[in-house]
């Protein structure tokens, strides 16, 4: 791969990347506040309506995924992603000027609407502008600034009053939208439109010094092949290979999810208050947790093509069971005995700092680049769109009970249910999950058919 390519394809992502950290704001934007809010500060933000209004963006984002997957599907993915720019900004800037708890819930579901679009399109177009080789680290990175966008929302709110945080967050998507209006359209989305001569100009751009003509041929090819399908809904349970490919992106998207890495982050700020150290505030623990999250998703992204996807996601769902349970006994002994176990806290730090790892390296890396790696090119922005629905039910129902089984159970025990779906997670994928490392995504789509567990 020669150097200009490989810059214009990193230039394209990044720009992309500024979406994803929009997306990260838009589903964080109150967390850093949990406590803050609540305290009696500002009176409109009791605990039962933080909670409402942090776990509703759940409900934004099942509404969204499949209207954004068609509109991807008709009007390109580069389209698609721009709107999100002006329309994040307008929702916080409607937040500044507004105390009506209605309008906050509505802004609520459309920025769910929003990570609806940044998790369904966003993964999909980086896997469609990148080469094989390189493709798991361009799509690993997706993660890694997710994870940056969190890092930097809660380290802006550890200096600014709530008002001028809101406003701060204004500049990454508008940054986005200057910088993504010079970027290409996914080529597969052209072939895919039967505008094969912008295509090829979009493919020329960004392998801009190496011969394209092998690639345009494999692309044409693959998509005619997935076309000869009406890309209808329908298609992804038509055939085995289209079932199998559903089954494997749902695997991973819901043991991401369901190991309850977000909604861990969404509440680390009570995690961490009732985990009863005083060295550091909880925000500053919170944003100590982003940092491993990023550092350890830019590491993994190395890993992702030469380790294989495969083995990364078994390790990593064997190693966060092994966490889990480490944080989820600290917890059970501090709640349910007498012992004094604040002295030994170091112990919780060592699970999560394992857990923030172990779903890092495999999980939250490897889940955008498997949802657009197995879907074909007719179903791949459905197959996100109906893998995001299903995973937002699912986070919603966890960002709602957290803080009830907290309350009536104990804190222990939700780590207890992540430690359980981590290990369902991991027989699951032992068994069906196959290798995609270095393959093209029409090669990719291929091994669906005759999975092997080399």
């Amino acid at each position: 791969m020669g150097y200009t390519s490989l810059v214009r394809q990193v230039l394209a992502s990044l720009s992309c990347y500024l979406c994803v950290m929009t997306g990260s704001f838009c589903f964080y934007w109150l967390s850093p506040y949990t406590i803050k809010l609540t305290s009696g500060e500002n009176p409109i933000f009791a605990t039962e309506t933080l909670v409402k209004l942090i776990s509703i963006t759940e409900i934004g984002e099942a509404i969204g995924c499949i209207p954004t997957a068609l509109f991807s599907d008709r009007f390109g993915r580069r389209t698609s992603l721009l709107l999100i720019g002006p329309l994040t900004a307008i929702l916080w800037i409607i937040s500044l000027f507004t105390k009506n708890m209605v309008v906050l819930y509505i802004i609520r579901i459309l920025q769910g609407v929003v990570v609806a679009a940044v998790e369904t399109i966003g993964p999909v177009y980086l896997a469609e502008i990148s080469g094989a080789k390189i493709r798991g680290a361009l799509c690993g990175y997706y993660t890694v600034f997710w994870n940056f966008g969190i890092m930097c929302a809660f380290m802006v709110s550890d200096y600014l009053p709530f008002d001028l945080y809101t406003g701060a967050l204004i500049a990454v998507p508008t940054l986005f939208c200057i910088t993504f209006f010079f970027m290409p359209e996914s080529p597969y989305y052209y072939f895919i439109r039967n505008q094969s001569v912008n295509g090829k100009k979009s493919l020329k751009w960004l392998r801009h010094g190496e011969d394209i003509e092998v690639e345009c041929k494999e692309i044409e090819e693959a998509v005619r092949e997935d076309m000869k399908n009406d890309g209808s809904w329908k298609d992804l349970i038509a055939t085995k290979k289209d079932r199998r490919a559903l089954l494997i992106v749902l695997i991973v998207s819901l043991s991401r999810y369901m190991v309850g890495v977000g909604t861990f982050l969404a509440y680390a700020e009570d995690v961490f208050h009732k985990a009863g150290s005083d060295i550091f505030t909880p925000n500053q623990q919170s944003i100590f947790l982003a940092l491993i999250f990023v550092v350890a998703g830019a590491v993994a992204s190395f890993f992702s093509d030469t380790v294989g996807r495969r083995k990364l996601l078994i390790y990593s769902l064997i190693c966060t069971v092994i966490s889990i349970i480490i944080i989820a006994v600290y917890f059970g002994l501090l709640e349910l005995t007498s012992i004094q176990v604040t002295p030994y806290i170091w112990v919780m730090y060592v699970g999560i700092l394992g857990y923030c790892s172990a779903t890092t390296v495999g999980l939250g890396q490897l889940m955008p680049t498997v949802k657009a790696e197995f879907f074909p090119s007719h179903t791949r922005s459905k197959g996100g769109a109906v893998t995001n629905l299903i995973a937002s039910f699912a986070v919603f129902l966890q960002l709602f009970l957290f803080p009830m089984i907290t309350t009536y159970i104990g804190m222990y025990f939700n780590f207890v249910l992540f430690a359980a779906f981590a290990l369902i997670g991991f027989f699951l994928a032992l068994i069906y999950i196959p290798e995609s490392a270095g393959k093209t995504l029409s090669e990719v789509n291929q091994t669906v058919i005759n999975i092997t567990y080399s």
